[in-house]
């Protein structure tokens, strides 16, 4: 199943039809998980994307004909009260409606998709329908359309896949907050901005929070576009919303001071000042500052209170500048360097940066302004190998669960290196 699928990430239908067409035991093998509404959906799926290259149209009917019959399978288990598989649906009505060159119908269902995939928390599944559009409308020369899509899917395949590398990151910035604003921490009388690229990790850090921090010492700040049912539970009572009006609604500026934090994503964050929040955060903690533009950072940056030698503001930028940055589509935007988020350009300062020389424990940054976290709890130190050689100076050390990072070592499918 893993070759199947990664055929289906790079989109490579007519590599993933074969897994589809082999003999009934292979067939087997590489489709374990059939039975599932994943196995069934992508399958689907294929025959779809395959269909309009069938050398006949009496193939191209078959391909088509097995589709709408796994779209009827899913249908049923919606009925059933499945409602998990209902972006299956439409993603796959989508691309039937592509095929008869129907552009209302399949805009409605492409755009359903995603809707409903974000409101279940399938960011994968989101971003594949993002991809799925953006190449139908490229094919129909809708440029500025085709971009949005593929800008869309970018920042959730950003969100998804390419967050940090399983060192324990969130958990520290989680714990420095806390130590921050205990009775016996750094700042009692702290005022903390928390800041995120997106919704999802902004949530997470409040998640973590919540179990410690009460909703009169913390809030969560939504967007007014943002619907109520796409909130984590854990974190709905930490938020702005308003019954009267159903709607998430800007608190008045004397209200939002007196938190002890305030939790916003960093495309949001300039609003504060706007808003006349001025002179105000002693802290903020940026996540997965590694991803954010420059001029998005600085906005979140506006609201801290003014610089002193007797009572600094802290600003705590946490991310990986080793990973993938700000996706920029305009050449003059990169020309003039918003490809570089902020901690990539701090990171090449000379504060911040790697030393050739090390402490007593082999430490090569300055201790009070980088805290380098290079435990790995996630991956196999084969996996691990290559990265951390290439981007990391060899610094990182595997620490993941054997039992869970060896798991499939001794699988028949693994390539033999592993």
């Amino acid at each position: 199943m893993m070759q199947f699928e990664l055929f289906v990430l790079f989109q490579d239908w007519e590599g993933a039809l074969p897994c589809l067409t082999e003999a009934p035991d292979t067939r087997n093998r590489y489709l374990a998980m059939h039975a599932s509404a994943r196995g069934m959906f992508l399958e689907a799926l294929v025959y779809l994307k395959t269909s309009s290259h069938a050398s006949s149209w009496l193939a191209r009917r078959k391909k088509k004909m097995k589709a709408i019959k796994t779209l009827r399978k899913l249908n049923g288990l919606v009925e059933q009260g499945n409602d998990d598989v209902r972006h299956y649906m439409h993603i796959l009505m989508a691309e039937c409606y592509v095929l008869e060159k129907n552009v209302s119908a399949a805009e409605n269902n492409f755009k359903a998709a995603i809707s409903i995939a974000e409101l279940h928390g399938f960011l994968h599944d989101k971003a594949l329908a993002h991809e799925l559009a953006c190449a139908w409308y490229k094919a129909l020369g809708k440029d500025d359309w085709a971009n949005f899509h593929f800008e869309s899917s970018q920042k959730l395949y950003t969100e998804w896949g390419a967050t940090s590398k399983g060192t324990g990151k969130t958990v520290t910035l989680v714990e420095s907050i806390l130590q921050t604003i205990s009775a016996r921490g750094s700042d009692p009388n702290a005022k903390i901005l928390i800041c995120a690229p997106s919704n999802t990790a902004t949530d997470v850090v409040v998640e973590r929070l919540a179990p410690y921090v009460s909703t009169r010492e913390m809030i969560r700040i939504m967007a007014f576009s943002r619907e109520k049912r796409a909130v984590p539970d854990s974190v709905m009572s930490y938020t702005n919303y308003d019954e009267e009006t159903d709607s998430f609604v800007m608190p008045e500026v004397e209200d939002l001071m007196n938190y002890k934090i305030v939790a916003v994503t960093i495309s949001y964050g300039g609003r504060l000042f706007n808003n006349g929040i001025q002179n105000h955060f002693t802290h903020v903690f940026m996540d997965e500052a590694g991803h954010e533009i420059e001029a998005s950072a600085i906005g979140c940056l506006a609201s801290v209170t003014k610089y002193s030698h007797s009572s600094p503001p802290v600003i705590v930028l946490a991310g990986d500048p080793q990973q993938l940055g700000p996706i920029i589509r305009s050449d003059i935007g990169k020309k003039f360097g918003l490809e570089k988020s902020l901690l990539e350009r701090c990171s090449e300062r000379e504060c911040y940066s790697r030393s050739e020389e090390c402490d007593d424990l082999g430490y090569h940054y300055d201790k009070r302004m980088v805290t380098k976290l290079v435990r790995n709890y996630r991956s196999h130190p084969r996996i691990l190998q290559l990265p951390n050689e290439a981007f990391y100076n060899g610094d990182l050390i595997a620490a993941a669960d054997i039992t869970r990072s060896h798991r499939f070592v001794n699988w028949e499918h693994l390539l033999p290196w592993m």
